[in-house]
């Protein structure tokens, strides 16, 4: 029986001649696909990924019927009564666990289903995967369930989104510390849930508070209006706000048994293992969702395109002092000490600008970037004082990795510094390699092995090279690395604590212009060692404010309070302030003494060459050593520190 029925317009004969002509190319057509389709291949399992925003489809059970069933949910009862007419409202931070995580968590909820009650009776309700089994997402509540009028979900949600933008509120990272039990307001249900650690949860107070805010602007109850009662708190009932955010991972309409000691003890399972990063708040209204980002670290294209520009005259100037000083006849040692003691200076400060271009700011991974080139920096200086060299190979960081921070500076400038946290398969394919990877995620692995597989192992081979040359051991030369130990560990210590108020008050550049000349001072010692011949300076006084900022951020570990953000923030300041003071005073002395010294100026020409130099025409070759290798210990008496 055909489908459609086609007026009669041709004989029998004509329509039975074509008919069998269709069967025979289809027929065709089925064996040509069968023999070019295997199922078994790589090819036919590849499958492009999803977009994000597939995640949100589907997210809800289409609504059965117009009034509340607690048949239809597994017995559960609105908290909110539905009213016909309101859209359903929620304000939350969604988190999807990765499949270790998901698999730890599900694990956890079974058990304190079959283990807390032997009988049975005591069942938990899980809500990490759906009713077929796939992963399910798990948020941070910063609203009420909430009804919204037709007309009032466009207002709600623009309101809520320029309270987002006005606030200060920067991408954070969460973490959690163990296990709990929590009730709703109407007793009726009892969550199994993950406590938000409180060292975390600053934020989440400021993004509550916009929330409740807005929710109250609206008619509405605000979330944890009265604190939610929770059964067996750890460590004593706490009503601070920050003790009220949690994740649910199960549910269930039965109270918890009262023994609870195997709940505990899964809270000291692998807690530290969920962490994750916070930049999008959602809200959700009726079926749809809106993401309602943090506001951008985009600033407008010029300025990355200045970074760029500045970056790269600052390399061309680089590689160009040298040769103007020989020209002139001013080469010195004076010249490398201001060479490569400026390049100290800029490590933290052009990598503060390649963080701002891909748009990290004021985050673990921002601290990472603003840091890293202090490593090889320093490497390359300490390979220098023993080899009397300056290896660079053929990537290295002040040709081709200064060409690479331009390009990237200027690709934000056209593009925007979003395109660093796009998929990498969305710009250049190849699924299979990268996955849903973007250029942010696999940013700290790339900068890891350029440094220990690029750069380390080659400054460590000639360091150990030229010591054996010179008949000299080779196992002191590593304690050589104290200062630089102390430094990113310190740093690390302080910036990484969970105490600290310096990230989340957005004091990542005041804290990278004081490590500048902090760092600065250090690799410059090492340059005026080398120069003088003067032994390896193992240390520098600047390094101990940097020692008691780390104890200042870690406090709460040693039994301490915390201090207060006021009090973190003028330590810092005055932190600057000395290390100004430091630097200068001993950046003058040094000066004064070389330029007295080799009778030069230090930033003017004079008609005299300095010594061992003539003035060179560009047709002459250098007459006189190459800059580092004119100066002795004995020909400068200057102090050490």
């Amino acid at each position: 029986m055909s489908l459609v029925d086609y007026p009669e317009s041709e004989s029998s004969d004509d329509r039975s001649s074509e008919k069998a002509g269709a069967q025979a190319a289809n027929k065709k057509l089925k064996r040509k696909r069968s023999c070019s389709y295997n199922p078994g291949s790589m090819d036919s399992l590849k499958l492009p990924p999803l977009p994000d925003a597939f995640h949100d489809l589907y997210t809800t059970k289409p609504r059965m019927a117009r009034t509340d069933d607690p048949r239809l949910h597994a017995g559960r009862q609105r908290s909110t009564p539905h009213i016909e007419g309101n859209w359903p409202t929620h304000v939350f931070i969604e988190w999807h666990p990765s499949k270790e995580e998901s698999s730890h968590l599900h694990d956890v909820v079974m058990r304190a289903s079959s283990d807390e009650v032997p009988t049975g009776s005591f069942k938990v309700h899980s809500f990490l995967k759906s009713e077929l089994g796939t992963p399910q997402p798990l948020h941070i509540s910063l609203s009420r369930p909430i009804g919204l009028l037709t007309d009032q979900r466009h207002s709600f949600k623009e309101t809520f989104a320029n309270g987002i933008k006005t606030s200060k509120f920067r991408p954070f990272q969460v973490s959690v510390k163990g296990f709990d039990w929590v009730a709703n307001e109407e007793k009726n249900r009892w969550f199994m849930v993950l406590r938000i650690a409180q060292s975390t949860t600053h934020e989440l107070v400021q993004l509550l508070r916009i929330s409740n805010g807005v929710v109250a602007k609206f008619g509405q109850r605000p979330l944890y209006e009265e604190y939610p009662r929770v059964l067996y708190p750890p460590h004593g009932l706490n009503e601070d706000l920050a003790m009220k955010f949690h994740i649910s991972i199960g549910w269930s309409l039965t109270s918890p048994p009262n023994h609870i000691e195997n709940l505990r003890n899964m809270s000291t399972l692998d807690n530290s293992m969920f962490r994750f990063d916070v930049s999008t708040v959602k809200v959700k209204i009726g079926n749809e969702n809106h993401r309602d980002l943090t506001p951008q670290l985009k600033g407008p294209s010029w300025l990355y395109y200045s970074f760029a520009f500045g970056l790269w005259m600052y390399s061309t100037m680089d590689n160009i002092d040298g040769k103007q000083a020989r020209r002139t006849g001013q080469s010195s040692g004076l010249g490398e000490l201001f060479d490569h003691g400026i390049d100290s200076l800029n490590c933290t400060l052009a990598s503060l600008c390649e963080t701002a271009a891909v748009g990290l700011g004021a985050s673990p991974k921002g601290v990472f970037t603003a840091l890293i080139p202090c490593l090889p920096m320093f490497f390359s200086t300490w390979e220098t004082y023993h080899t009397h060299t300056l290896y660079l190979g053929y990537f290295n960081g002040p040709t081709e990795g200064l060409i690479l921070g331009c390009t990237m500076m200027m690709l934000s400038g056209y593009y925007g510094p979003q395109i660093w946290t796009q998929p990498i398969t969305d710009l250049i394919g190849y699924h299979g390699i990268f996955g849903n990877s973007s250029i942010i995620d696999l940013w700290i692995p790339i900068l890891l092995f350029s440094f220990f597989v690029a750069h380390l192992p080659a400054c460590v081979y000639n360091v150990v090279k030229a010591r054996r040359a010179q008949n000299l051991p080779v196992v002191p030369v590593f304690l050589e690395w104290t200062p630089i130990f102390v430094f990113m560990s310190s740093s690390g210590a302080w910036l990484y604590s969970p105490h600290t108020t310096l990230l989340r008050d957005n004091r990542l550049v005041l804290f990278c212009v004081t490590m500048s000349f902090v760092f600065g001072r250090m690799t410059t010692k090492i340059i005026l060692a080398h120069l003088t011949r003067q032994p390896f300076p193992y240390w520098t006084v600047m390094l101990v404010p940097l020692i008691g900022g780390a104890v200042l951020g870690n406090l709460p570990r040693i039994g301490l309070p915390a201090v207060s953000s006021a009090v973190e923030l003028w330590y810092l300041r005055g932190y600057l302030v000395f290390a100004l003071v430091v630097y200068f005073r001993w950046a003058l002395l040094v000066i004064n003494s070389i330029c007295a010294y080799l009778e030069i100026n230090c930033l003017t020409i004079t008609r005299k060459p300095a010594p061992n130099q003539t003035i060179q025409n560009e047709k002459r070759s250098i007459n006189g050593p190459r800059p580092g290798n004119g100066l002795s210990g004995s020909d400068i008496p200057l102090k050490s520190e």
